[in-house]
């Protein structure tokens, strides 16, 4: 099958989600190893004892009421930015004594309660590891009630000071929402770091066998990738082609420097919450 013009225009958008998909897996996957430890008694909403030591944020924490330590993270691919401050309740908005809220930056600012200091309490989750659960009572804008549930997930690095990241509400419609702060104020005081294990901070589905949806979908770009060389080089050696002409679309390879450093505008600009539009290749 000879591919037209239009066919190169599709492979050019599969290589730019697929840049996009790979980039967003990095990001995910940047961040340490979760801790699997428990906390045996917590204190406060910011301090917990564990069997390797203690566990205190409030070295993170801002007592101003009306600027959290961390403001407007925004979540990748999404319009939601996400606050938070560990140990006191602070104001953002119409939100009110929260520990946690999400804004929606779109034509209607909208903003929810994603828990208090008093709902706070330290988890231990199977994928996550350690992280602290807050909730609240909400009312959406259609005047139904919702609980929603926030975890900021607490990842332990000695040689980083602070690190806010927000995946956002998932899955979509869940009133579920996923943060992470790597710091070394998240290590237990006094205990060695926690062992490396594989990174797994994204509460996304996963394989029986270990597999991660990340590597699944790296796998599968790269047989599709080969299928299409190996297909396309032996069809144009059956029509008699020799040397450079043997490679399908040579000349959207040839291009394909350009179109790489277009998807990755593309990634980046996703990561920063903005919009963009792509360069003509």
């Amino acid at each position: 099958m000879i591919l037209t013009m239009a066919g190169v225009t599709s492979l050019s958008d599969l290589l730019k989600i697929s840049l996009f998909i790979i980039g967003y897996i990095t990001y995910i996957n940047g961040q340490g190893p979760p801790q699997m430890i428990q906390c045996t008694s917590q204190s406060n909403s910011c301090k917990c004892e564990t069997p390797q030591g203690t566990i205190d944020l409030s070295p993170l924490a801002s007592n101003d009421h009306n600027n959290p330590a961390f403001r407007d993270q925004p979540a990748p691919g999404t319009i939601d930015l996400f606050s938070w401050n560990p140990c006191y309740n602070f104001n953002e908005g119409s939100v009110q004594n929260v520990a946690a809220c999400q804004t929606t930056a779109g034509g209607v600012l909208i903003q929810y309660n994603l828990g208090t200091q008093e709902s706070a309490q330290f988890i231990t989750d199977e994928i996550r590891g350690l992280e602290i659960q807050y909730s609240a009572d909400t009312v959406d804008p259609s005047g139904r009630n919702v609980v929603r549930t926030s975890y900021v997930q607490l990842i332990c690095n000695k040689d980083i000071d602070k690190q806010f990241t927000a995946t956002g509400e998932s899955p979509p419609a869940s009133a579920q929402y996923y943060m992470a702060i790597e710091s070394k104020y998240a290590c237990p005081q006094g205990a060695p770091p926690p062992p490396v294990t594989t990174p797994r901070p994204s509460p996304g589905p996963s394989t029986p066998g270990g597999i991660s949806i990340g590597t699944i979908l790296c796998i599968i770009f790269i047989v599709v990738l080969v299928i299409y060389l190996i297909g396309g080089i032996a069809f144009m050696k059956f029509r008699g082609k020799e040397g450079a002409e043997l490679v399908p679309n040579v000349g959207f390879w040839k291009e394909l420097p350009l179109m790489v450093k277009d998807g990755g505008r593309f990634v980046v600009s996703k990561v920063k919450g903005k919009s963009t539009s792509y360069e003509n290749i």
